[in-house]
């Protein structure tokens, strides 16, 4: 979810007055491939309108044709142009920031850095860089190292909201909701049409079990872009777990009219259908999420338990090992299974359940306690 600044900088000064020819043209103001052309002329024969060019203006040559490469998803091409670019004119922060950008997306996080940390030498006061490095330390799990960047980016410029945004994800990653809520808000002051910014202010309301708080976010974001289907899909996931299970079913509707073959939200349905009571439409919504999505394991545990409420014993069996066979560390599915085998009285199989959760989790007390419940079980059919 972290967004960047990738900045593509297109320099409009340099070129000679005179300097009229089509190729000159479209190295300064073309796009794509139309831009690659006119900068490689201009390259390969280091003339513009049949006059010689200086360094600085082979520099601005390799610079936009190396923009024109990161258009044309060719970061390889985009990094060899803004160095020869940086080798001509080795003070141009702009060439170091695209290449950083360039090996950021190749996940080449050192040389980003390396490049993120050589143009700042050149510019200290330019908070895009800051926010550059900071997305890149991010991407490498260095959360703590991220916020610093965005601190100092939002210090250079407290009106930049991405800044905000960014920093209230890092604070995400490292458990600190309360203090992502607040640069969310932040975020919103700053650009409060950005319906993405509330929907993700939502969702840290949700995890922190603000469920009205998030509902009401979600509320606006789909004000700002009501044909997003992950807008709706959250709001049911909010309205479910405040157990408005009509109105989550109503969200789960909509996303689905938007994105029919989206199984998570046929799961999502599937479960409020299953708190409403209806366990046969539940299992409907389960079987389609599967058809969607064989490996979807929550839709198998799901139709397990609609499968349970019925006393549909093999079918239920049948979809906890399909979640084991998944998630083979899955504790609450072997739990769930062992309680499913003491309800069909074979009490070895469920003991056998009950020690793999616990082989996996030792402190799971759920596994412990039922575990005892067998034993008690099996000395009692003993006689």
């Amino acid at each position: 979810m972290i967004r960047y600044f990738l900045m593509i900088f297109l320099l409009l000064v340099g070129i000679p007055h005179a300097a009229r020819a089509d190729e000159v043209k479209d190295c300064l103001k073309g796009q794509g491939y139309v831009q690659i052309q006119g900068c490689s002329t201009i390259i390969s024969t280091k003339q513009a309108f049949g006059l010689p060019i200086t360094r600085k203006n082979l520099a601005i040559a390799y610079f936009n044709r190396g923009n024109a490469y990161v258009q044309t998803a060719n970061d390889d091409n985009a990094i060899a142009d803004f160095t020869a670019a940086i080798e001509l004119n080795p003070d141009d922060v702009r060439a170091y920031i695209n290449r950083g950008n360039a090996y950021a997306r190749k996940n080449i996080n050192d040389q980003a850095l390396e490049d993120f940390d050589a143009a700042i030498k050149i510019d200290p006061k330019f908070s895009k860089i800051y926010l550059n490095r900071g997305g890149t330390f991010f991407d490498a799990g260095e959360y703590t190292r991220a916020i610093a960047d965005y601190d100092i980016a939002i210090t250079l410029a407290p009106q930049n909201a991405t800044a905000f945004q960014n920093r209230a994800f890092a604070w995400l990653r490292l458990k600190k909701p309360i203090r992502a809520i607040a640069d969310l808000g932040e975020a919103i002051k700053r650009a409060p049409s950005d319906a993405e910014t509330y929907y993700y202010r939502g969702n840290a309301y949700d995890d922190i079990g603000k469920y009205a708080l998030a509902i009401t976010d979600y509320d606006e974001a789909i004000k700002l872009k009501p044909d997003v289907a992950y807008f709706h899909l959250y709001r049911g996931i909010a309205n479910d777990n405040r157990a408005r299970y009509a109105e989550a079913v109503a969200d789960y509707d909509t996303a689905l009219k938007l994105k029919p073959n989206d199984s998570l939200a046929h799961n999502n349905r599937g479960n409020s259908y299953l708190r409403m009571g209806k366990i046969d439409r539940a299992i409907e919504d389960y079987n389609r999420a599967i058809k969607l999505d064989s490996k979807n394991s929550f839709a198998y545990f799901n139709r397990a338990t609609a499968y349970d409420r019925k006393a549909d014993n093999n079918k239920a069996l049948a979809d906890y090992n399909k979640v084991i066979e998944l998630k083979p560390k899955n504790t609450l599915a072997y739990n769930r299974r062992g309680l499913l085998y003491i309800k069909m009285k074979n009490y070895d199989r469920a003991v056998e359940s009950f020690n793999r959760a616990l082989e996996i989790d030792p402190n799971y007390t759920d596994a412990f306690t039922n575990r005892a419940i067998v034993y008690r079980l099996k000395s009692e059919s003993a006689g």
